[in-house]
């Protein structure tokens, strides 16, 4: 096997992709992250290869920037393209979820088309929560940490189904419980997964 293979430099443009990583057991081959990742602490150290174009002052100047922004075709956030070329990542995980909510997958392919050598990009798409899952594999995959990854799902999946035998035995008794969801005016997109993830934290917090 390759010294690329067994050990790849990874680049993370997500918070959520890094907090996989991690729980994947590889933050030791991160060379790079996005500004917005800070956890684990030890990823703080790393160059910072995203911003944010805008500065927002209120919700009402950033929904008439987001707006404007996408009706131009614009991006939000930027990308160190020189950085990114020099790191010479052999994956980078980004998402092609949200174009609002971090850099989105065509800058990433653009600047991708300019190398020479193309690292593997892993784009995550999760729609459900089974589909956060089925990615800390797909991640692990990509970055030879498979093993940890299945291990830390089979850990996840028995916290699911505590919360899922939680909720049961709940729905048996004759005290309700409510869920609150605060919504920002300015939001465009709220994700079933966000739904789904608060409401098994409440429901692991009743266990």
């Amino acid at each position: 096997m390759k010294a690329a293979q067994q050990h790849p430099r990874v680049v993370s443009l997500l918070p959520s992709a890094t907090d996989i990583i991690a729980v994947a057991g590889g933050v030791d081959l991160l060379v790079g992250r996005s500004h917005e990742c800070n956890w684990p602490s030890q990823v703080e150290r790393l160059p910072v290869l995203t911003g944010a174009v805008h500065e927002f002052v209120d919700s009402k100047q950033m929904d008439d920037v987001v707006k404007a922004s996408l009706d131009r075709g614009e991006g939000l956030y930027y990308l160190e393209q020189e950085l990114l070329k020099n790191l010479q990542p052999d994956v980078i995980l980004t998402q092609d979820l949200c174009n609002v909510c971090s850099v989105d997958l065509q800058l990433v392919q653009q600047t991708i088309d300019q190398l020479s050598i193309k690292p593997n990009i892993v784009a995550l798409n999760p729609q459900k929560l089974s589909d956060v899952l089925e990615d800390i594999i797909r991640v692990g995959k990509a970055v030879g940490r498979e093993q940890q990854s299945r291990t830390a799902v089979t850990v996840l999946q028995q916290r699911v189904h505590d919360a899922q035998a939680a909720a049961q035995a709940a729905s048996k008794g004759n005290q309700p419980f409510k869920v609150f969801t605060s919504l920002h005016v300015y939001a465009l997109i709220l994700h079933y997964v966000l739904l789904q993830l608060q409401f098994l934290c409440i429901l692991c917090s009743r266990c």
